[in-house]
């Protein structure tokens, strides 16, 4: 399993020393759209002329459409911008989701392609949409879904759903909207430290759809955060303690348990601040070490994961 870089400058010495591999992204504000990527995608692909080609370890893994700029000075212009109502935010779920929600994740779906970047990730609400019944939200949301993963599949770009608001935090609505459509395209981006912080188990949100992860966040959560919020809200940014250190890290590595167990090879994201990532990505090498030899001694009885089926043009209701 990769680690996957976040959050450091590319000329940091992390880098140049091989210690990651790929590349999770986030989109930036653009006046008009909502959100889009600012850098052109040739300079992420390798041999392109920008930051991959300097260092040609590195490939993008994931691209986050979320709800905030990339960097602490833009998040925090944009929040201030929200609290003040100078500014609105339109997640998939509200009423004008389909209007201005869908055409930023669309275009991240094209530019992804064009850099080479296999998943784009999604997400709802941290609130139920107001003016709307769940019920009302969900349809909005599966049409929106719908018209994404037409182009998603136009690209061969896997659309994750993330576990971050108040509908993708319910087991049960995650399910409805993981059948949204028959597409090999739509997926989910497991996150560890969300569904803890929404006071869900990890470990039972990860087993329920274990065949639908193709991408994993990594975040523990400290005792005092834990105590302070846990079952209040629908996410965290990242971990304010080291991976490990929190009272989430036996969630987390039973969850890397049975990620292993069913051969999953797709990327873990290490979400945690700076100062905390170098003992983060050692206690995170060390959990898959053991877990890979007690694997070895005691082999799972458990089928392999089933292979992504061919692509097939999106059923329509």
């Amino acid at each position: 399993m990769p680690g996957a870089w976040k959050g450091l400058p590319h000329d940091d010495d992390w880098i140049s020393h091989g210690r990651f591999q790929l590349l999770e992204l986030a989109v930036r504000e653009m006046p008009g759209m909502g959100q889009s990527p600012r850098t052109g995608p040739h300079r992420m692909r390798r041999g392109g002329r920008g930051e991959l080609h300097a260092r040609p370890g590195l490939l993008p893994a994931s691209i986050a459409t979320g709800r905030s700029g990339s960097g602490p000075a833009e998040s925090g212009k944009i929040w201030r911008a929200v609290l003040s109502n100078r500014r609105r935010i339109y997640p998939l779920s509200g009423e004008d989701g389909p209007v201005r929600g869908v055409p930023y994740v669309t275009n991240a779906i094209a530019w992804a392609s064009h850099a080479g970047c296999p998943c784009v990730d999604t997400t709802d609400g941290l609130h139920r949409p107001e003016g709307l019944s769940d019920s009302e939200a969900l349809a909005l949301m599966k049409r929106s879904y719908r018209q994404i993963l037409r182009v998603a599949e136009a690209h061969n770009i896997i659309v994750n759903i993330e576990p971050h608001g108040y509908f993708t935090t319910n087991p049960d609505t995650m399910a409805e909207m993981l059948a949204f459509a028959d597409s090999p395209c739509l997926r989910m981006n497991m996150d560890t430290g969300n569904t803890f912080i929404a006071g869900r188990d990890p470990v039972a949100f990860r087993k329920r759809f274990l065949d639908k992860v193709s991408h994993v966040h990594i975040k523990d959560v400290s005792r005092e955060l834990a105590e302070a919020v846990r079952g209040g809200q629908t996410g965290i940014a990242l971990s304010c303690c080291a991976i490990g250190d929190g009272v989430n890290a036996a969630n987390i590595r039973e969850c890397l348990r049975l990620l292993h167990n069913r051969n999953y090879a797709g990327a873990l994201s290490i979400e945690c601040d700076g100062a905390s990532i170098e003992k983060s990505l050692e206690w995170l090498r060390k959990t898959l070490s053991e877990i890979t030899r007690a694997a070895a001694f005691d082999p799972p009885a458990v089928a392999p994961a089933a292979p992504i089926k061919k692509r097939s043009k999106l059923k329509t209701a």
